[in-house]
């Protein structure tokens, strides 16, 4: 054989290939990596969404999700401001997929599901940039199998798409040291990640500040740059929320302000101060401070809440630039939330990305080093510790508790009401109707979700400060009284404790085993029935 192509190259010497420069192999080796990282990043994608869109449609309206559908009907008639405490890019955005899909769970909670797989890849990439490959994909695992994020973006809220946008700023502001025009693509993204969400207005003064510590990229000097960077924030905010123009829904949001202030309810009882979180078996006047980083203690799986103490212990030794940045992203942010009184899961959702990248960076730093086989086995070994749990939870992932918290047995002990305190009022509403006189009223926590799915069949009223005495009942003429016991509250507490103690409920409603719902029948004097059964 190497007499024959010796011979060949001998007559056709034109034939034989030139050797490749080293110029060309770094070229094609560049370009076998970027194929390499697609076809990663898409099959990391892909897995992400099938777990978020997985029986997507199942379940009740959670998490106040039926204000946004009230939104999106109220937009289709000409009023536009209703729900005016959010910006207008989420409802936008959700009704156009309600029109194709229907205004139904899946046509509300998709584009968070596609949006949630984008975050998981966003998070990969600034992961990888900071950490390596290796860090990059056991981060962007992390997130893509949490049940904390899981259960956010299966939600029909603003949070994701906010969080989305405002991962890709700082993938665009982590590459603004060699690219300072990228500092107007910054601008750009946290105004967008502004108009699905006002809470990421702080955004790029916070990037801004970083960059000025020399925790980043510092923002070119200069009025004209200053000048450029702050336009294309307002230019894009505009553009996606341009109802902030209008003294109407500034009227709407000083009132939503005045009303979170001032400690009390609004007048239709849709918020309550306490948040049922009832981690030391009593009531908080407001969201105690170790709320968020005991949540993340009890409801992740054991897998991610051992991926981040370690990385949390490596960053903390060695202590770069980038691991003072991503200290203060994750830990910063849960303390700066930890002191707002009051709270909801969802709030945790931009130091996600930031705790999956500290995981992935400590879990990179364990295997450095190590044989392949060793790699492959640890990176196997946690998925299955991430997608076993993960997979036995859906699709409630709200109500997952790991062995930390006492597992599923606790879920209503350790879930707050933002996450299950919704589950079972659909069937619970259609029991009301039936068992409701003409009118007469139904004492709930939420008032508005009652409305909604009744139709507009039942007048609801607020459990809220409702005292627990039949004459008080009476007065108001309720009839029934559905009881959640993940929405307890000081204020509702009496009422509560009144109705278990006098009377057995008329019916239970349970999610996977846990009462979620309880409904008493109240007689026309005002006392529930079946209380001398007690």
């Amino acid at each position: 054989d190497r007499r024959e192509r010796r011979a060949v190259s001998s007559v056709h010497p034109a034939s034989v290939p030139e050797p490749a420069s080293g110029q060309d192999r770094l070229r094609r080796a560049l370009a076998n990596d970027r194929v390499r990282l697609a076809a990663g990043l898409a099959a990391l994608g892909a897995l992400a969404l099938l777990v978020r869109v997985w029986a997507l449609g199942v379940g009740d309206l959670v998490q106040a999700e039926h204000q946004k559908l009230i939104a999106v009907a109220s937009w289709r008639t000409g009023d536009l401001f209703v729900d005016g405490e959010h910006p207008a890019l989420f409802k936008a955005i959700v009704l156009g997929s309600t029109s194709v899909l229907g205004e139904g769970q899946v046509g509300l909670r998709l584009p968070n599901a596609v949006l949630g797989a984008v975050v998981v890849l966003l998070t990969a990439l600034i992961a990888r940039r900071l950490g390596g490959p290796l860090a990059g994909w056991t981060a962007g695992g992390l997130m893509a199998f949490s049940t904390l994020a899981v259960s956010i973006d299966r939600v029909g809220k603003e949070d994701t798409l906010m969080l989305a946008l405002a991962l890709g700023a700082v993938l665009c502001w982590l590459s603004a040291e060699r690219h300072p025009r990228l500092w107007i693509a910054v601008a750009a993204l946290c105004g967008a990640a502004a108009a699905a969400k006002y809470e990421a207005l702080p955004l790029l003064p916070a990037l801004v500040v970083l960059g000025w510590v020399r925790l980043g990229p510092r923002p070119p000097g200069g009025w004209r740059w200053a000048g450029a960077i702050v336009g294309a924030f307002l230019a894009t905010h505009l553009a996606l929320n341009p109802l902030i123009a209008s003294p109407e829904q500034w009227r709407f949001i000083s009132g939503f302000v005045e009303a979170l202030v001032s400690d009390r309810p609004p007048p239709d009882g849709s918020l309550i101060p306490t948040q049922g979180f009832l981690a030391a078996g009593e009531l908080f006047d407001s969201k105690p401070a170790w709320y968020y980083p005991l949540y993340l203690t009890v409801k992740a799986q054991m897998v991610w809440v051992a991926a981040i103490g370690v990385g949390l212990a490596v960053i903390a030794v060695r202590f770069r630039q980038s691991d003072r940045f991503l200290l203060l992203w994750a830990v910063g942010y849960v303390a700066l939330i930890s002191m707002v009184p009051f709270g909801f899961a969802r709030y945790l959702a931009p130091a996600l990305p930031a705790l999956a990248i500290v995981g992935g960076i400590g879990v990179a730093k364990l295997l450095a080093g190590r044989r392949r086989s060793v790699v492959v086995a640890t990176l196997v070994v946690m998925g299955a510790g991430l997608a076993v749990p993960l997979a036995a939870a859906l699709p409630y992932p709200t109500l997952f508790v790991n062995p930390l918290g006492g597992g599923s047995e606790r879920a209503l002990h350790w879930t707050p009401n933002d996450a299950v305190g919704n589950l079972g009022m659909a069937e619970a509403t259609r029991i009301a109707e039936t068992m409701t006189p003409a009118g007469a009223t139904v004492a709930v926590a939420d008032p508005t979700l009652v409305d909604f799915l009744s139709g507009g069949r039942l007048t609801p009223v607020t459990v809220e400060d409702l005292p627990p005495t039949p004459e008080a009942l009476r007065a108001r003429g309720v009839r029934t009284v559905i009881i959640q016991p993940s929405e307890l509250s000081i204020g509702n507490a009496p009422l509560y404790a009144w109705l278990e103690e006098s009377a057995f409920p008329s019916t239970v409603i349970a999610v996977r085993g846990l009462v979620t719902v309880r409904i008493y029948r109240i007689g026309p004097d005002g006392r529930p029935s079946g209380s001398a059964g007690r």
